[in-house]
């Protein structure tokens, strides 16, 4: 009777481990295909995909797909921007598919604009994400960290390095929703970002500014935003009531704390149109900053201090900090009253 037990319950074993082979090898070869799928979907929207070959390992634990030199180029329409990264690997359980986890760590480049500029190189020491389905809330959320961050990108203004950046994005499942006719739409798409430890110099930032400590911003998509931004849906989208509600924009640099809320939508020429408010502590410091660094100018400075001075005589009650509207308004940026500077034109394509 007892070996009978045994070798019932090894012929259980067995059949156990032969059925979640055959569900781990079925998962795997669904997760290839959904990624050609996606792929030959986006070619097929004018986007250009590429990549060496993908590989499936992780037998048995988990079900990990491992993509070699990918690449990702937008239309025209969409920016026009390249990119193209390390190898790419993502990894799930096979009884928790709904949780991705991301790991591409590596030299990312990326061109924008179309255009033959060489493109910006970044190097991540760590890159990572996660991809979560939110099943019942008819979302996925996707969770980015990179850190240790070096960017080679000669000819512009952007930052040499930075400590850290996050950003947490919610999709809302919209196709789903209006057509199972369960009511309006959820709200758009939110994110919530920050970057750390942002250094402009190299081996100058004490002289020149010195580092940013953080900037962050919270955001809200409001209307259903066009996937293709050009300037027939945008303008759609705009008259659609399309805006974006920032929650809060935040920044730390030097002795200088400032917080700010409001929303950002587009004019008549698609332009950005914003209407802020902000709290800044340590003004003075701020303008110092941006004179140091070279984003102000020195013949501005006095002005825009002056005024700044007076809104804080108004207002908080509390040395050294003032509470102005922030604008962007016919390509140029308000504090208050005083025009602070002129902002590049958008070209939308289409």
């Amino acid at each position: 009777m007892a070996k009978k037990a045994a070798y019932g319950t090894a012929a259980l074993i067995g059949l156990a481990a032969v059925a979640y082979s055959a569900i781990w090898w079925s998962s795997a070869e669904r997760l290839r295909g959904e990624l050609d799928g996606w792929a030959a979907d986006m070619r097929g929207r004018g986007w250009t995909v590429s990549y060496d070959r993908v590989r499936i390992e992780g037998y048995p634990a988990s079900i990990t797909a491992i993509v070699e030199t990918p690449s990702i180029g937008a239309p025209e329409d969409a920016g026009g921007w390249r990119w193209r990264g390390p190898r790419v690997a993502a990894k799930a359980r096979p009884w928790n598919p709904d949780r991705i986890v991301l790991d591409g760590a590596g030299i990312h480049r990326l061109r924008t604009g179309g255009g033959d500029a060489d493109p910006v190189r970044i190097a991540a020491g760590d890159a990572s994400g996660l991809i979560l389905r939110l099943t019942d809330a008819r979302a996925t959320k996707v969770v980015l960290k990179l850190s240790d961050i070096e960017i080679d990108a000669p000819g512009r203004a952007l930052p040499r390095g930075l400590g850290e950046a996050e950003a947490t994005i919610r999709l809302p499942d919209r196709t789903a929703r209006v057509e199972d006719g369960r009511g309006p739409e959820p709200p758009g798409p939110s994110i919530a970002a920050s970057l750390r430890d942002i250094e402009f110099g190299r081996g100058d930032s004490a002289a020149r500014g010195g580092a940013i400590e953080e900037a962050s911003l919270t955001a809200r998509l409001i209307g259903p935003f066009p996937r293709d931004a050009t300037a027939q849906s945008l303008a759609v989208w705009r008259d659609g009531g399309g805006t974006i509600e920032i929650g809060e924009l935040s920044l730390r640099w030097q002795k200088a704390n400032g917080k700010g809320s409001g929303t950002v939508a587009l004019d008549r020429d698609l332009q950005p149109l914003a209407a802020l408010t902000i709290r800044i502590e340590g003004y003075a410091d701020l303008v110092r900053s941006l004179v140091d660094r070279g984003w102000l100018k020195r013949r501005d400075a006095g002005a825009i201090q002056l005024g700044l001075d007076l809104f804080a005589r108004a207002g908080t009650g509390q040395p050294g900090a003032v509470a102005v509207p922030l604008t962007f308004q016919n390509r140029r940026v308000f504090l208050g009253p005083i025009s602070v500077m002129r902002l590049p034109r958008i070209e939308w394509g289409g």
